[in-house]
């Protein structure tokens, strides 16, 4: 009988029996549909989606993704900053300043002071970058 009672206790997040949800029966049937996907799930889809582009003359099909990254380093090599930001944020800095063979000594100092972290293969830069004062305020 102790367990009827405890059973049919009436409470914050539960409700009397007659009004609980019967099985097979949602509380939000408007709800999300099933096979919905989020935002990240819908961008990673696009992502991944290929696209014929011509290079050099000759058709390839990459995904949107490669695209995107293509554009981004065209862009900063053309000297946009913003996307040299972009770049450098998302790059892998040991890879990048390791095995930089090709790159003049001067590139490899401009680099590793972009990057922040000296490769022990390379130099370091002799002069620091200016810094700028702190304001007061009072």
């Amino acid at each position: 009988m102790n367990k009827n009672k405890e059973a049919d206790a009436v409470g914050y997040g539960k409700p009397p029996r007659a009004y609980q949800f019967q099985p097979g029966h949602s509380g939000n049937p408007s709800g999300r549909p099933k096979g919905s996907i989020n935002p990240r799930q819908m961008l990673l889809r696009v992502a991944k989606e290929r696209v014929t582009v011509t290079e050099r003359g000759k058709q390839r099909r990459i995904s949107r993704l490669e695209l995107a990254v293509k554009q981004l380093w065209n862009k900063a090599v053309h000297g946009d900053l913003r996307a040299l930001n972009m770049l450098m944020e998302y790059m892998p800095t040991d890879e990048v300043i390791t095995n930089m063979p090709s790159f003049s000594v001067e590139d490899q100092a401009i680099l590793q002071n972009l990057f922040g972290s000296p490769s022990p293969a390379t130099p370091k830069p002799q002069s620091k970058p200016h810094q700028r004062a702190k304001r007061r305020t009072s």
